[in-house]
């Protein structure tokens, strides 16, 4: 399939939204306990299945196993002739070591520069901090 058809843009950016969900909830795991009632698929926390819908009668089940570091997208169809393929499964251990990839941000709002303007933004109220302590 061309990734420049539409449906394989809506493919990519599906791709793309998984693997920032990915992150998110990663992350979210190795900071905070997960209470009961979230969308985890089971008890140890290893599996996370989240879905959503794109075109009429199309779900989408995103199966991530965050011990593994692997993820599993499946496309479900309805009506008359009911199916569930495997679109795409990738490790993304690496995927999650990556500082940007096809950021279309800002200048001003892409990693490094958040960085530097954080840490010159840190470093100056250190500096204002150190000169108040003086007076």
């Amino acid at each position: 399939m061309p990734t420049g058809s539409p449906r394989g843009h809506q493919i990519k950016n599906l791709v793309l939204l998984v693997l920032f969900t990915a992150l998110v909830i990663s992350i979210t795991l190795h900071l905070a306990p997960v209470e009961a009632g979230t969308q985890t698929s089971d008890g140890n926390r290893d599996l996370i299945a989240v879905t959503g819908e794109y075109g009429q009668g199309t779900s989408v089940l995103y199966v991530i196993d965050s011990k593994r570091r692997q993820l599993a997208v499946y496309e479900a169809k309805g009506g008359t002739q009911s199916k569930l393929s495997l679109i795409a499964a990738r490790r993304i251990d690496l995927d999650l070591q990556l500082v940007g990839y096809n950021d279309e941000s800002g200048d001003e709002v892409k990693y490094w520069a958040l960085k530097k303007y954080l840490e010159s933004k840190d470093a100056s109220s250190k500096e204002l901090s150190s000169s108040d302590g003086k007076r």
